[in-house]
C-alpha cells in the first residue's frame, strides 16, 4: 500500500514541478521548441521509413566495421605481447648461459 502512495505521490510532485516551471515564458518556449524538433524527426521518420531504415543499417555497418576493427587490433596487440614474452624467456636464457661461461 505505501509503494502506491510514494509512486502516487512521485507522479504527482513531477506534474506539479513540470507545471510550476512552465510559468517562466523562456522554459515554454524552450519546451515548445525542442517539442518541434522532436516531432518533426518523428514525422520525417514516419514519411520516409525507407530512408529511415537505411540510415540505421549504415549505422548498424558502421559499428560493425569498427568493431571488426578493433577486434583485429586486439589481435595485433596480443600477437606482439607474445612475440615480446618468447623473445623475455629467449634473452633470460641467453643471459643465464652467458653468466654460467663467465663463472666458469
Amino acid at each position: 500500500m505505501s509503494e502506491n502512495k510514494l509512486l502516487k505521490g512521485m507522479v504527482i510532485g513531477a506534474v506539479v514541478g513540470g507545471a510550476l516551471t512552465l510559468l517562466d515564458k523562456d522554459t515554454r518556449v524552450a519546451v515548445k521548441r525542442q517539442s518541434k524538433k522532436i516531432y518533426d524527426n518523428v514525422a520525417e521518420k514516419v514519411r520516409h521509413p525507407k530512408q529511415t531504415i537505411q540510415q540505421f543499417q549504415a549505422k548498424i555497418d558502421s559499428i560493425r566495421q569498427s568493431i571488426e576493427e578493433i577486434s583485429e587490433d586486439v589481435r595485433f596487440v596480443a600477437e606482439k605481447a607474445e612475440e615480446l614474452k618468447e623473445v623475455g624467456v629467449a634473452t633470460k636464457t641467453t643471459i643465464e648461459e652467458t653468466k654460467e661461461v663467465l663463472m666458469k
